[in-house]
């Protein structure tokens, strides 16, 4: 078999076109990804939450705790993840509750610092948390 084979150009060129066609999937899916986060997140790379600050409830059965609902709201943030500053606006806790509730759960194994970092509403950089199987999902 050589190059000059039409048999081997012609199963080249099916490979090539199959290839061309992945690339194409792949690049319609890193699109969608895309836009996916963007409408999650703000112009400033944060996750885009209420200002008006609803109080978020954890889903019947896991009662209301403090702990519940800190993981509720970073388990619905899935691979996107959350600051503090975001945890803090989207469910009214102070930074204290939230810290700690984000430091015991971590100890716990149910979250886990995703190595990244955004900017927070003080101009300053925060740890992104995620659930620990948000990257499973």
């Amino acid at each position: 078999m050589s190059e000059d084979d039409p048999g081997v150009v012609a199963t080249l060129l099916a490979e090539q076109r199959e290839l061309e066609l992945k690339i194409e999937r792949l690049e319609a899916e890193n699109e969608r990804l895309r836009s996916d986060i963007d409408d999650l997140l703000s112009a400033e790379g944060q996750l885009k939450v209420p200002k008006a600050r609803p109080q978020i409830t954890a889903p019947v059965g896991l009662g209301g705790s403090t702990r519940d609902r800190v993981l509720f709201l970073v388990q619905a943030c899935n691979t996107v993840g959350a600051t503090t500053h975001e945890i803090m606006r989207a469910t009214g806790l102070k930074t204290g509750s939230v810290t700690a509730r984000l430091s015991e759960l971590s100890r716990q194994g149910s979250v886990v610092f995703s190595g990244r970092y955004r900017w927070n509403s003080t101009g300053r950089w925060a740890k992104v948390w995620m659930a620990k199987d948000a990257d499973a999902r």
